[in-house]
């Protein structure tokens, strides 16, 4: 797969009895040197997706997947990790500030109807 080459030990699948039930994939941020100076790190990790199967949440598999992606980053040197979460998922929201992740900002969209 392309999306791997970049950094292969970023992809991740979790297996239960030879059906996928989630997935995590991650990689290597290019920030100008001038923001990593300002957030006080070095190399930058990005958690891309991550997912879960439904009936297969509340079971641990985003926390091992999370858990393993991270010891990956940090393998590899990275001391910053940084990932997106909808407001709308609040499952993922709370797995993630469990895991010690902090939001940084806020996105915010508006949907423009045509004029008649």
């Amino acid at each position: 797969m392309a999306i791997t080459r970049q950094f292969p030990a970023g992809f991740l699948v979790a297996e239960e009895e030879g059906t996928i039930v989630g997935f995590a994939y991650g990689y290597f941020r290019d920030i100008p040197g001038e923001v990593l100076e300002r957030w006080q790190a070095v190399k930058l990790g990005h958690v891309a997706l991550m997912a879960v199967a439904p009936g297969q949440r509340r079971r641990g598999i985003g926390t091992a997947l999370l858990d393993r992606l991270l010891a990956e980053f940090r393998k590899a040197g990275a001391d910053m990790i940084t990932l997106d979460c909808p407001v709308e998922a609040a499952e993922a929201r709370a797995l993630y500030e469990k895991m010690g992740f902090v939001p940084r900002y806020s996105e915010m969209r508006r949907r423009l109807v045509a004029e008649m």
